[in-house]
């Protein structure tokens, strides 16, 4: 889909940076999930969108007190620095503790080493967690 193997250089980044980077133009492309909001869209050019999803609560399997996002209240929970769940968890879960980390990866040890109650982000990312 790129082309050439030997003109393209990949570079990783995560919700925190991806932004920059084509800002900077350290990069010229983003592949990632990205959610297109008015303030990025004033930033970004996006090619999209190709799908959409919605953000979804993932809590571990014994967890019955949090059913939705109304019992994220008083608890602590994950996302994404950079990613729009500390948006939505301030709209629909103003008196949750977010914790923001920087990768899905720690903020899934985080939950599952319970130092978190749930985590936020797109509903996709966590269907790969089943």
């Amino acid at each position: 889909i790129l082309g050439d193997a030997s003109k393209v250089q990949f570079t990783q980044v995560n919700s925190s940076t991806r932004e920059q980077v084509l800002i900077n133009g350290q990069v010229d492309t983003v592949i990632a999930t990205y959610s297109i909001t008015p303030a990025r869209a004033e930033k970004i050019s996006f090619a999209g969108p190709y799908y959409t999803s919605q953000a979804g609560v993932l809590v571990k399997a014994n967890n019955q007190a949090i059913q939705s996002y109304n019992d994220l209240g008083g608890r602590k929970v994950a996302t994404q620095a950079g990613s729009t769940g500390p948006a939505i968890l301030a709209q629909f879960a103003p008196k949750s503790t977010v914790q923001e980390f920087q990768t899905h990866q720690e903020a899934l040890d985080s939950l599952r080493q319970g130092r978190v109650a749930a985590y936020v982000t797109d509903y996709t990312l966590l269907l790969n967690t089943l």
